[in-house]
C-alpha cells in the first residue's frame, strides 16, 4: 500500500513539474518572439498556431517550436 502512495505521489509531482516547465518555456518563447517582431498581434498569431496571408516564411517557421541550430525560432 505504501509503495502505491509513493508512486502516485511521484507521478503527481512529475506532472506538476512538467506543467511548470512548459509554462516557463511558453513564456520564454513569447518573450523571444516579441523581441524579434515587436508586434504583440504577430506574436499572438504565432503562439496560437495561426497561418495568414502575408505571413513571412520566418514567421511560419516560428509556428513550430523546434530548434534550428542554437536558438529556437
Amino acid at each position: 500500500m505504501d509503495i502505491i502512495i509513493i508512486i502516485v505521489g511521484a507521478f503527481i509531482g512529475l506532472k506538476i513539474l512538467g506543467i511548470i516547465l512548459d509554462n516557463r518555456r511558453r513564456k520564454a518563447r513569447r518573450k523571444r518572439l516579441l523581441n524579434k517582431y515587436s508586434d504583440i498581434n504577430i506574436v499572438n498569431r504565432i503562439m496560437n498556431g495561426a497561418i495568414w496571408q502575408g505571413q513571412t516564411v520566418e514567421q511560419l517557421f516560428g509556428l513550430f517550436p523546434i530548434s534550428w541550430g542554437e536558438h529556437y525560432i
